[in-house]
């Protein structure tokens, strides 16, 4: 099995595990009102990235929703401190290939399902400016 199945079903283990400590008790168990956005591109987290986070935000206790990869926090002078591990979260990249109707152009043959780890902004703000994180959606 590869990594990025191994993640999700971690994470569906750890879901499972929490639904049922609740003894058939609904629970909400992660932030209200919580949109994990990446510090970088300014988007927002969407499908299982978004639960993912919001899960990882809760139990973790983090001021604010805000991931990066090590890269961009890098780019934005940001240093994750060390020891620090990532949450993973999953994407879908594209397989192109060589059309057979035309050579000399490419189309989507399939998608692989692959997966990077991004880190919160409280392990990764030290020497960070946050004057671009304004304007961030909440």
């Amino acid at each position: 099995m590869s990594k990025t199945k191994d993640f999700l079903n971690d994470f569906s283990k750890t879901l499972a595990s929490k639904l049922e400590s609740t003894k058939g008790k609904w629970d909400c168990i992660f932030k209200r009102g919580s949109m994990p956005t990446n510090a970088s591109t300014n988007k927002r987290y969407r499908g299982i990235n978004w639960l993912m986070l919001n899960y990882e935000t809760e139990q973790k206790e983090y001021s604010k929703p805000i991931f990066s990869s090590y890269k961009q926090w890098a780019s934005l002078k940001g240093q994750v401190k060390k020891g620090s591990k990532g949450t993973p979260i999953v994407f879908y990249r594209p397989i192109m290939q060589p059309s057979k109707i035309d050579p000399s152009k490419e189309v989507n043959a399939g998608c692989i399902l692959n997966y990077s780890k991004v880190f919160n902004i409280d392990p990764a703000g030290r020497n960070l400016d946050k004057s671009h994180l304004g304007t961030i959606p909440a």
